[in-house]
């Protein structure tokens, strides 16, 4: 978007952080435990930060915004993760943990769509959340085709949203 060759993107974020774009967070995800069905399920719903780090973690590399988040509550918590592992892909996060390599990966609720999780214990982590922003380039944020390309990506997230093709999501505001 800095250089210009984006006028508009739909980003994961916790915070804005660049002048040049104006985020609009449109959608809450929350983040998931997905542990092996060979260790115990974990002890409460939501999951406390605490049991996030209680098995070694497959968790993307840096940067990342799930990894950002992850990392930030283990450090506010002053715990320490064993992360053998680091894959780019949480699909590969997930299959990990399903033949025995780690014990345990954050994701985001919509990685688990469609996705097999027969076996593994999934739960909600406390408090901790991925905002879907949308971010328009400053220059262009008036000018009318970006307008109006705007309003049907807000409105297809929202349907997405409200429809259920996007499970745990809610919309911001």
């Amino acid at each position: 978007m800095n250089h210009g060759l984006l006028d508009m993107a739909v980003i994961a974020m916790e915070k804005p952080s660049e002048t040049s774009i104006v985020p609009e967070l449109l959608v809450r995800e929350p983040l998931v435990l997905v542990r092996s069905a060979e260790l115990p399920p974990p002890h409460d719903h939501p999951v406390p930060v605490g049991d996030v780090v209680e098995f070694p973690l497959a968790l993307p590399g840096r940067p990342n915004a799930v990894r950002g988040i992850v990392d930030r509550a283990i450090r506010e918590c002053r715990l320490a993760a064993k992360i053998p592992l680091e894959p780019e892909n949480p699909g590969l996060c997930l299959e990990f943990v399903r033949c025995g390599l780690v014990g345990q990966t954050v994701t985001l609720r919509s990685v688990l769509v469609e996705r097999n999780t027969a076996g593994m214990h999934v739960a909600p982590i406390e408090d901790r959340q991925l905002h879907w922003a949308f971010v328009v380039h400053r220059q262009r944020r008036h000018m009318a085709p970006v307008c109006r390309l705007a309003s049907i990506i807000k409105s297809a997230l929202a349907d997405a949203v409200r429809s259920g093709p996007w499970p745990g999501a809610s919309i911001v505001g």
